[in-house]
């Protein structure tokens, strides 16, 4: 049995199993995202800082430079939140040649990848490759593994982007070996969950679904992308009640976490995976409520042709 594709809403770079996608107006997904990359950029800056200060009697106040670095990554991802690409990389590129004057490794990495990912929502791929290969390559600067191991992902999203599935699978692997058991171990298991499914291998999806599920750690988001993902595999293995099981702990995951995009996708996967007409009309009913109150008229067709196919209600 093939299990139904995964519906595609909201798509991020950030997630993984998400293809990338030309800019367009942000949604909700997007900005949850956007968030949470902010968090972790100004977390990760301020992580090296300290670093470089352990040992000393008294703690020292941040540089001019340090301090306007940290600003200047805080208004990038505002204008990335906002939708504004431009301001955005201007103020990326800014942060990037401060980080560059003190051979920051973390901040020169951690701007060059988000320059990439504002490349790739203004629609120019080869920009965002050619910084992305900047972190791979390192040249003489030692750049940690896991900004590598996002590189490696980000190639992955665009080769997935272009279908060049044998691509994206080389980047994914590639992102894997680097990363070991970094923090972006789940996302690239992810991906990989995806691919599977993607070529038809839905015993390799489920198995890949299981580790990134085991490497999501506390957060939320991949624990609910890896769940879903497992629905999916339980789908096209023909196994609906494992398959709802999993979908409704991503459901419940993504009600708690305000991401309306994925609570889209877990209900129309829900729709295949009901007991019986009856319990998958629901879950359609449900999602197109979803999908009405977001504005996704593709997915408002797609689940109203899907009602339509189910046998009618007796009375």
């Amino acid at each position: 049995m093939m299990a139904p594709r995964l519906p595609v809403q909201g798509r991020s770079p950030c997630h993984a199993g998400a293809a990338v996608t030309a800019w367009r107006r942000p949604s909700r997904c997007d900005l949850t995202l956007a968030r949470a990359w902010r968090a972790r950029l100004v977390l990760v800056i301020c992580m090296a800082w300290m670093a470089a200060l352990a040992g000393c009697a008294t703690p020292k106040a941040l540089s001019p430079g340090q301090a306007q670095a940290v600003a200047l990554n805080r208004q990038g991802m505002d204008s990335f939140a906002g939708g504004d690409m431009v301001r955005a990389q201007q103020a990326f590129e800014a942060a990037l040649q401060l980080e560059r004057a003190v051979e920051n490794e973390e901040g020169i990495a951690v701007n060059l990848l988000s320059l990439a990912q504002c490349q790739q929502r203004l629609g120019k791929p080869e920009r965002a490759v050619a910084l992305l290969d900047q972190v791979l390559d390192g040249g003489a600067l030692a750049f940690h593994p896991r900004h590598r191991a996002e590189a490696a992902l980000q190639h992955a999203l665009l080769a997935f982007q272009r279908q060049d599935l044998a691509a994206a699978e080389r980047w994914q692997r590639d992102g894997a070996a680097i990363c070991g058991g970094c923090a972006m171990a789940g996302k690239l298991r992810a991906l990989g969950a995806r691919l599977a499914l993607q070529r038809g291998d839905a015993v390799d999806a489920l198995k890949a679904a299981g580790d990134a599920l085991a490497s999501s750690g506390d957060d939320t988001v991949e624990k609910a992308n890896a769940l879903r993902l497992q629905g999916a595999a339980h789908l096209a293995l023909g196994q609906q009640p494992a398959a709802e099981a999993a979908l409704l702990q991503a459901l419940a995951l993504d009600k708690d976490g305000g991401l309306p995009d994925k609570v889209l996708q877990d209900l129309q996967l829900l729709g295949h995976a009901g007991a019986d007409p009856a319990v998958q009309r629901r879950y359609w009913r449900r999602a197109l409520a979803v999908a009405q109150a977001i504005g996704k008229a593709a997915a408002v067709e797609e689940i109203e042709r899907a009602l339509s196919a189910l046998p009618l209600e007796s009375r």
